[in-house]
């Protein structure tokens, strides 16, 4: 109970943080550069993922620090966050091509959510983003023990792999992510979403390749390569989304953003996944001939890999990210950014 209550408090810090940073950074830096300022922000994800991947892996093993002096010892970065505090407040949408007007413009709790809810490029670009969420959630959070069960390899070496992945990777994907977009911004329309719908479409390659292939440097690098991929549209999926809104109703959006992506992603695929291995461990004397079937086709066992075979639905997920993208790129909305 104790450790689900200080989950709970993690959450709220973190949803806290990833509704209302994006607006906030949006109005100290003008469009052109939010795809960068997005990553820059964004790289933390990746980077304190995979340091809390090596920390902990490191330090949590009983001979070491144990599981509880680890968290504590994790947890005292989120103290270097009070220094927010000391921040200037900059004017809301004052890096807008917005009249005065409507930068003072302030909306009702029924307004805001039906603008939000007609705005088709922007409703594409959080479906879209809920759909790579549901890959990436339910990947980070197996990953260990999918490695462990399906692979063969150690607690500590699979926590050393995702963690050096997660570093490079998750680091220089997110930034390249806003170079590339940034620069893509001066010359092709709907820059952004371009962006988001390669990154999650490329993604599904290595990933598929990690989940099915038994080669160890193969799957290794994989990893890297998908982890790398897929974080390049971190930045630009925050940039077009508060580029989609009003200055006033970013918070909102953002609020909204969050919910949707938790709800219809990780919220979803974490115990979808766990769900299908368990149930392909009990039944594993009399497996249904379909999964047998995609055992074949992917050369997977699925009576001993059953974690492989629930995660294959993630590339899945990465494709329908990347044409959800394509579609909010067609909406009239879409074709302004």
């Amino acid at each position: 109970m104790v450790l689900l209550i200080a989950r709970a408090a993690v959450g709220v810090g973190e949803a806290n943080y990833a509704t209302i940073a994006p607006g906030l950074l949006s109005d100290f830096f003008v469009k052109a550069r939010r795809g960068l300022v997005m990553s820059i922000f964004f790289a933390a994800i990746p980077i304190g993922s995979a340091l809390g991947f090596l920390m902990g892996g490191h330090f949590g093993s009983p001979e070491r620090l144990g599981w509880r002096h680890t968290l504590y010892l994790v947890g005292l970065p989120g103290l270097l966050t009070a220094a927010a505090f000391f921040m200037r407040e900059p004017k809301r949408g004052l890096m807008d091509e917005e009249s005065a007007e409507a930068q003072d413009k302030t909306f009702g709790w029924v307004e805001g959510y039906r603008i939000l809810f007609t705005n088709r490029g922007y409703l594409f670009a959080c479906f879209g983003y809920a759909a790579i969420t549901f890959a990436l959630g339910a990947l980070v959070f197996w990953a260990p023990e999918w490695l462990k069960s399906d692979k063969g390899l150690s607690a500590e070496d699979a926590n050393k792999v995702l963690g050096v992945c997660a570093v490079i990777g998750g680091a220089v994907g997110t930034m390249a992510g806003g170079v590339i977009a940034d620069r893509l911004t001066k010359k092709i329309r709907g820059a952004f979403f371009w962006v988001c719908a390669a990154s999650s479409l490329l993604a599904a390659i290595p990933t598929m390749v990690a989940i099915t292939s038994h080669n160890k440097t193969v799957y290794l690098i994989s990893i890297f390569l998908g982890i790398t991929l897929v974080f390049i549209g971190n930045g630009p999926v925050n940039a077009v989304l508060v580029n989609l809104v009003p200055a006033n109703l970013r918070t909102t959006a953002l609020g909204l953003v969050v919910v949707i992506i938790h709800v219809l992603g990780d919220g979803i695929s974490l115990s979808l996944v766990g769900s299908i291995s368990t149930a392909l461990t009990r039944m594993k004397d009399a497996l249904p001939g379909s999964i047998i079937t995609l055992g074949n086709v992917f050369n997977i066992d699925p009576h001993t890999q059953t974690l492989s075979v629930a995660l294959l639905l993630m590339p899945v997920a990465m494709v329908v990210s990347g044409v959800l993208y394509g579609i909010g790129l067609k909406t009239p909305e879409g074709k302004r950014t």
